[in-house]
Order: C-alpha cells, then sequence, then structure tokens
C-alpha cells in the first residue's frame, strides 16, 4: 500500500478573492494529508487557487523564510563557513519581507548574514555578489551597524567585485548575467570607491557584448533559462536607462511568448535537464506586470500553486519574492492551449523545440521533443521526446537533472562493425567518443601543426560530480586516417572516483606508431551518476607536443534537426522531424520520425532510418526508450508504473528539483516485432533504481547497404493503474498496424486511419485522394466523406 504523506502548502480553502489570507493562515499551513496520487479534479481545483499581493505576503511572513534561515543558514554561520548562493537566495527574499513590511525581524537576519559574509566569504561569488547587493540596497538605510562594521560590509563587497571582474563575462549565461548584475549594483552601492568605475565599465561591456549581441540566452536548461531570465530582468532594470522601452523590443518579447508556448498541459514549464521551476513564478507575475497581459499571471499562479503542493518543493518555492512583482489589477487568463515549436534562432543555438499539446487542464495531453543536441546541462538526441504528460501524469520524464545523460529518451541509435547496442551497457552508463586531433592545423588546434609521431601511453580524465561512482573506463581505442579505422589493443580498465574526478591510464609497453595518422579515437564509458565535466585526453609521447585540441561528440551525433510537418486538428496532433545524423564514416545519415497523438489514448512514434553510406557496412540499430518501473512485459510490449514523483538522486538536496505529485497513470509502450529484427529487451539496473528508469527497445541488425531503409514503430498508450495482463493485452490489440514496410506504414485504430509517409510516397486515399504527405490522418464521417489530417494533394 502507498504511505500516507503530510504535505506543506495544500490548499485547505477554496479560492479567496481580494481579502487577506491572514484569518486562514494556520489551517493553511497546516497542510492536509495527502496520498501519493491525488484525484485530477482535486489537483485541478489546487491548480486553479489565486493570489493578491497581500496574500503572497501573508503566506511568505508565515512560511518557510525565518524557518529556513533561522534552522538551515544558521548551521552554516555557526560551523563558520561561506553563505552559498542558495542560502543568499533566503535571505534575499527575508531583506523584500522587510522592504514590505518594515518587521525588523527580517532586517537583523540579513545584518548577521552580511557581517558573517565579511569574516566567511562565499566561494560561489560570481553567484552570490548579486544576491548580496540586492540586500544591503535594501537595507543599507536602515540597518543598524557601528562605522567599523559599516566599513567592513563595503570593503568586503569592493572585494568581492574586483574578484567578480575577471570571473565569467557571457551574459547570455545565468552566471554571466548574476555577476555582471554584482558587478553593476556594486558599482552603484559604492560610487565613491576607487574601483566603482572599472566595475560598472565591465558589467556594461558584458551587457553590450554579451547579450545585446546574443539577443538570447544560450542556456537549454529549465532551471537555467530561468535562472537567467529572472536575474536579466532586474539587470535591465538596473542597466537599461528606459527599461520599458527595453522590454518592448521584439527579441525581449519573444523570449516570454517563447516561455509560455512551451508550457505543458499542468501550466508547468517544458522539462529540459534540471527543472525546479522556483523562479518561474517570480518571472510570469513580472512579465504580466510588465506586459499587462494577464496569460503570464495565469501561468505564475499555477506554477506557485503547483510547486506549493509537493512535498519536497512547496519548501523552496518561497525563495524568490513573488509579491515584489504582482500587480492585482491584472486578471489570468489562460493562455492558447495549442502546439507550439520553438526553432533555432541562428547557426543552431539552442532552445529548438517542438511542444505538442492538446490544450491546458485534466483532459489534456502534453508531448514535447527537444530539437537540439544541447549544452552541458541538458543534452539529447536531435529527436528526442522529453516530456509525456497525460492527464496530469508524467509518464515521460527525464531520469535525472540531465546533465550528461545523452542516452536519455527514446533516442534512434546505430552503431557500426556490431559494436555492443546501445550505447555501452546500461551498467556502465553510456558511451561517447572522444577524438584526439594529431595533425592539427585546423581551426581546432588554432591552426598549428602537431604532428605527433608516437605514443607510449594514454589516459583520460574528467570532473565528477558524485564521487560514489563507478565503471569508467576506456572500451576501445582506434587510429583513424581518412575512413579507415584500426583499432588498438588496450585492456579495459575501471577507476572509482578520486577526489572528485575519475581518471583512466593505460601503458601500451610498447611505442605506438601513429605518424601519418589524422586522428586518435577514443571510446569511453561512465556511470551517469558521475555527472562527467571537462573530458581531457592525456598521451606519453616520445616527440614534443605542442599543443592538442580534443573533441568530444555522441556516436549518435547529428547535424541538424528540422520540423517538417506539425499541426493541431480538433481530435488529433501530427508532426514531422528529419534528422541528419553524423556517422563514423562522415556521412550524413537521414532519421525521420513521424508523430500522432490521439490525446489520452495514443501515441504512435515512427522511426525511419536511411543509410546513406557509400559503402556497406554492418550495423545494429533501434530506438530507445527510457520509461516509468516496468511492472509487466511481453516481447512485445512493457508496462510501465509512473508515479509522477520522479527524483534524480536519493540524496534529499536533490529531490526538490524534479519531485512531483499528481494522479497515477500507467503507459503502455507497445513494439510490434517485424521479421527478422530480434525480440524487444529490457534491462535495468537495480542498484540505481532510484534514479534511472528502466530501458525498452528494439533493434536491427545486418548488412546496411548505400540507400537502404529501416523503420520501426512504438505505440505508447496511456492507461490508468494496475490494469491485469489481459487487459494490458487487449489495449495492446486495439492498435491494428495494416501494413508496414521500411517505405510507408498504416496503423487503424478506432475509427482513425494513419499513414506515415516519410519519404514522400504516393499514397491512395478514399474519395479519389492522393497524397505524397509525411503524416496523413484520415476517418471515414457519418455521411460516409472523408475527414482528412494533412496537406493533401488536391483530389484526382
Amino acid at each position: 500500500m502507498f504511505s500516507a504523506i503530510i504535505v506543506r502548502g495544500i490548499f485547505a480553502i477554496k479560492v479567496l478573492g481580494v481579502t487577506a489570507l491572514s484569518s486562514h493562515v494556520h489551517s493553511l499551513l497546516e497542510g492536509q494529508v495527502l496520498t501519493e496520487y491525488t484525484e485530477i479534479s482535486d489537483l485541478d481545483n489546487k491548480l486553479q487557487q489565486t493570489w493578491t499581493r497581500e496574500q503572497y505576503i501573508d503566506v511568505y511572513k508565515h512560511q518557510l523564510v525565518l524557518n529556513r534561515i533561522d534552522e538551515d543558514i544558521n548551521k552554516v554561520i555557526i560551523r563558520k563557513e561561506g553563505l552559498n548562493r542558495f542560502k543568499w537566495v533566503w535571505l534575499e527574499t527575508a531583506a523584500a519581507l522587510y522592504e514590505e513590511t518594515g518587521d525588523a525581524i527580517y532586517l537583523d537576519r540579513v545584518k548577521t548574514a552580511l557581517l558573517h559574509e565579511v569574516q566567511f566569504p562565499s566561494t560561489d561569488i560570481q553567484f552570490t555578489l548579486s544576491r548580496i547587493t540586492f540586500c544591503y540596497l535594501k537595507a543599507r538605510d536602515d540597518i543598524e551597524l557601528a562605522d567599523s562594521e559599516r566599513s567592513d560590509v563595503e570593503a568586503m563587497l569592493a572585494a568581492h567585485a574586483d574578484a567578480c571582474l575577471s570571473m565569467e563575462s557571457g551574459t547570455e549565461m545565468n552566471r554571466g548575467i548574476m555577476n555582471t548584475l554584482g558587478l553593476y549594483r556594486t558599482s552603484k552601492l559604492l560610487p565613491d570607491h576607487s574601483n566603482s568605475a572599472s566595475w560598472r565599465s565591465k558589467a556594461l561591456e558584458n551587457w553590450n557584448q554579451g547579450l545585446m549581441r546574443t539577443k538570447d540566452s544560450n542556456e537549454d536548461s529549465t532551471s537555467y533559462v530561468e535562472l537567467w531570465l529572472y536575474n536579466m530582468m532586474m539587470a535591465a532594470y538596473e542597466i537599461e536607462p528606459d527599461p520599458q522601452d527595453f522590454f518592448q523590443q521584439s527579441w525581449v518579447k519573444n523570449i516570454f511568448e517563447r516561455k509560455l508556448g512551451l508550457l505543458n498541459s499542468f501550466g508547468m514549464d517544458f522539462r529540459i535537464s534540471s527543472s525546479d521551476q522556483i523562479q518561474n513564478p517570480a518571472i510570469y507575475e513580472w512579465a504580466a506586470t510588465i506586459y499587462r497581459d494577464g496569460r503570464y499571471k495565469w501561468a505564475a499562479q499555477r506554477i506557485f500553486n503547483f510547486l506549493r503542493a509537493q512535498e519536497a518543493q512547496a519548501n523552496h518555492v518561497y525563495r524568490e519574492p513573488v509579491f515584489l512583482y504582482t500587480s492585482d489589477d491584472i486578471i489570468p487568463v489562460q493562455p492558447n492551449g495549442n502546439s507550439y515549436y520553438s526553432d533555432r534562432r541562428y547557426d543552431q543555438l539552442f532552445p529548438d523545440k517542438l511542444a505538442l499539446r492538446s490544450g491546458f487542464g485534466p483532459a489534456a495531453t502534453f508531448l514535447s521533443v527537444n530539437l537540439f543536441n544541447g549544452g552541458g546541462h541538458g543534452m539529447a538526441d536531435g529527436s528526442s521526446v522529453i516530456t509525456l504528460v497525460d492527464e496530469y501524469g508524467l509518464l515521460l520524464n527525464p531520469p535525472a537533472r540531465g546533465e550528461a545523460y545523452e542516452q536519455y529518451q527514446n533516442i534512434l541509435l546505430f552503431r557500426k562493425d556490431g559494436d555492443p547496442f546501445p550505447l555501452g551497457s546500461i551498467d556502465n552508463g553510456t558511451l561517447r567518443r572522444t577524438v584526439v586531433d594529431l595533425k592539427g592545423g585546423n581551426t581546432a588546434t588554432g591552426g598549428k601543426d602537431i604532428n605527433l609521431q608516437s605514443v607510449t601511453g594514454m589516459g583520460l580524465r574528467f570532473d565528477a560530480n558524485n564521487p560514489s561512482a563507478q565503471n569508467t573506463l576506456i572500451q576501445n581505442v582506434y587510429l583513424v586516417s581518412g575512413t579507415e579505422r584500426t583499432k588498438i589493443s588496450t585492456t579495459p580498465q575501471s577507476y572509482p572516483v578520486s577526489n572528485k574526478w575519475m581518471n583512466y591510464q593505460n601503458s601500451l609497453g610498447y611505442p605506438l606508431d601513429v605518424s601519418g595518422h589524422d586522428y586518435l579515437e577514443f571510446e569511453w564509458s561512465y556511470d551517469p551518476i558521475a555527472d562527467p565535466k571537462n573530458p581531457t585526453v592525456w598521451i606519453n609521447s616520445s616527440s614534443p607536443v605542442t599543443t592538442t585540441r580534443f573533441y568530444e561528440f555522441l556516436l549518435n551525433n547529428w547535424r541538424s534537426s528540422t520540423v517538417r510537418y506539425s499541426k493541431d486538428f480538433d481530435d488529433i496532433h501530427i508532426a514531422s522531424i528529419e534528422v541528419d545524423l553524423f556517422g563514423y564514416d562522415g556521412a550524413d545519415h537521414k532519421q525521420y520520425r513521424d508523430i500522432f497523438i490521439l490525446p489520452n489514448e495514443l501515441i504512435w512514434i515512427r522511426d525511419s532510418f536511411e543509410y546513406k553510406g557509400s559503402d556497406s557496412g554492418t550495423f545494429q540499430i533501434g530506438p530507445l526508450w527510457h520509461v516509468g518501473d516496468i511492472t509487466g512485459a511481453t516481447n512485445e510490449w512493457a508496462n510501465t508504473r509512473s508515479y509522477s514523483n520522479l527524483y534524480s538522486r536519493s540524496d534529499l538536496d536533490r529531490q526538490y528539483r524534479l519531485h512531483a505529485y499528481g494522479p497515477r497513470r500507467d503507459l503502455l509502450v507497445l513494439m510490434p516485432i517485424r521479421p527478422g529484427y530480434p525480440d524487444q529487451e529490457n534491462s535495468s539496473n537495480p542498484e540505481t533504481a532510484s534514479y534511472r528508469n528502466e530501458i525498452v527497445f528494439q533493434k536491427w541488425s545486418g548488412t546496411l547497404h548505400p540507400g537502404q531503409r529501416i523503420s520501426f514503430n512504438s505505440f505508447l498508450l496511456p492507461h490508468e493503474a494496475d490494469l491485469d495482463t489481459a487487459e494490458l493485452s487487449t489495449l495492446a490489440d486495439a492498435v491494428d498496424l495494416l501494413s508496414d514496410n521500411d517505405e510507408v506504414a498504416v496503423v487503424e485504430y478506432g475509427d482513425w486511419t494513419l499513414i506515415a509517409n516519410p519519404y514522400g510516397q504516393t499514397v491512395d486515399l478514399p474519395g479519389g485522394l492522393r497524397s505524397k504527405s509525411n503524416s496523413i490522418a484520415y476517418r471515414l464521417n457519418d455521411e460516409e466523406g472523408v475527414e482528412v489530417c494533412y496537406e493533401a494533394d488536391e483530389p484526382d
């Protein structure tokens, strides 16, 4: 049986009007018993709670701000450690509460923290300076400090600002924007300091050469995008001479429209990689005030309510002072619930996302597709389905923070020469390829020649985020000349983490002649919980090496991803995606992903692969799906149990990022077997079951010839929890794969006929219609006519 849990922040009252919340506060704070699975109607009622500015302030005053400072932050002060950025967030909110309420209790906490910072500075100054200066800006006129104490505080701010002059400056990233904001605020607070002009000048340089040049963020992670955006908004109000003009620029408006367009059917942010949404209520309330737009207020209050309803996240929703940005004269308005395509801006910079959505509310289905292999905070294949929400149940979700989870979420993989499928064994994490340029003379080596002649030893080192990680080893090493790859005999070795970094080394025992070759290619695997950063290959060589540059990319790397077609119809949603995959041989192989969604009933994803190599070769190909705990499986389908309270680690520090309660929904993953294809497989690592989901995949093995095509069908059927095997079989039997070859597939489900036609074959339809469209759906209406959902050619 599922245990009952006391969850703080669950609303024990109905929607309040504009009356103050004070009289209801104690019953509201006590919370109520919430079982692990909430009725949809109950959850939806909670999400619709509305908030006024005074109600926000009242609940902040009585909630966790002081508790977190007194119970959490004071522990750090007692240990005589520096306060990190997460501690200063709470102090920032305390300073805002003092400004709003005049209650000296908040001022006292800020004073204590400032004096502590003098003695024990933060270790992450570029994150904390903007928050420390926020606190001092709000409190300095009223805070009681001796002259010597005030002098010490301002000297501390100056020292921090001096240090930030040499730290990250790119204002299109969260670190750079916070660093810039801290510099600019310090120059305002200390205008007479000898370095004040330097701080201001550096801040303006960062602002103008970063954000004002790129005109967007380069973050590709839900939590980091919001962290960047929140600080960008604050920086705009400090730096820009006319902030209102700044926010009226089309590129700034587009940032907020894109953020709104990617909301899932809960009304929550598109989940990609790290995702805690803590800044989102403040961002959306502020956007509503700036643009006088009720859609943003709707999003702000819905997210605020959702976070309050979560056991772990409820402690963190109060970190940002939402009340500072709230305007009570703006009425919440539900946004348009149609699907949304966020295309790339330029040069394939992310975000590039597709959100297939049938609306908002408990009856809606939402499926998100990642279309760019993003940066360090959220890697995924160019057509990965990242999230699936059905009736408020999270059925597919990134299984961890997302950092370095290249293999997560249903990617199409192909491997050459019989290498293990998928990318390394699941027990050993994933497999990457790192290439060492042996010659140089190109852009990656700064134009310098290397001309390495021989190697006597080699190794790999990278920073690891989790010291308990194991199983890091180099699987294979190759010498590469043109398209020729020669395997070097090595003995794989596994090294645990030491001092938060992993190291693999291998002595060849003989000089390896590498003269005349182009690259050394390393295939290495690692335990995903290592969260690897900054991988570096080192080599022992008898010849001098002046400089080397190392390339790291995925074995299933891709060059570009394009949405060929995406459209909402009344009862169905259709999308077609084209991906250029980069192969070992340098060829751009093709992947096509056609998606059909019948909300709350069926999702069909058709993966097609076209081999573009110039020579035949032996390959393994297949789609890989990360799903919830598998509770039942046959050779054609696997049922999953999705608890909707997913989190990445067992430690409490990380639970709040992904912990989410919602109604219980399960998912049937159906993969019909085709002749010549091996049976489906599923596997999991019991030791890491707390943070890694199970895997279901099909695979094809054999010799591929130039131009050959391979395809796979995956059917996702959301359903009520705890169906027995007979009921699951009946559910699977409702999907009728009428015909299936590597050119065209036809599926019948209920009164719908669905056709995946990625290569544009001519398809005959009822009523004399013919079409070459990539994705086609039709059904006969009551008058025996044909309702067709696609951009069809004219009838014959």
